[in-house]
């Protein structure tokens, strides 16, 4: 007897034997959005963050603007990687003076 149970086609307990299902990676998805007030003096710190996490970064897109004598920026960043990863790299983010960090779990 056959049955299609767990998206596996299966035979009775003489028969085949169940595909074992891959284990799913333990990597989390983030995206992060950092608001950048004071560029001039927080960018140096915000950039050796960055490279040191790097390997977690997939994609990252940077804007800056200048308004009314502030220059601003802000930083859009796709990452990958494991749960306690990303909560460093959340961590060391929000020590940083002058940014603001938002995230979104994927």
């Amino acid at each position: 007897m056959m049955n299609f149970q767990d998206g596996v086609l299966q035979k009775n307990q003489k028969g085949f034997k169940p595909w074992k299902k891959k284990k799913a990676r333990m990597e989390k998805e983030k995206v992060f959005a950092i608001k950048v007030e004071r560029r001039p003096q927080s960018s140096v710190m915000l950039q050796e963050v960055l490279a040191e996490n790097g390997k977690i970064i997939e994609a990252r897109m940077g804007l800056h603007k200048r308004s009314k004598g502030k220059d601003q920026g802000l930083v859009i960043l796709y990452t990958k990687g494991k749960e306690e990863e990303l909560a460093s790299f959340s961590r060391s983010l929000k020590k940083i003076k002058g940014i603001r960090v938002k995230s979104i779990s994927l």
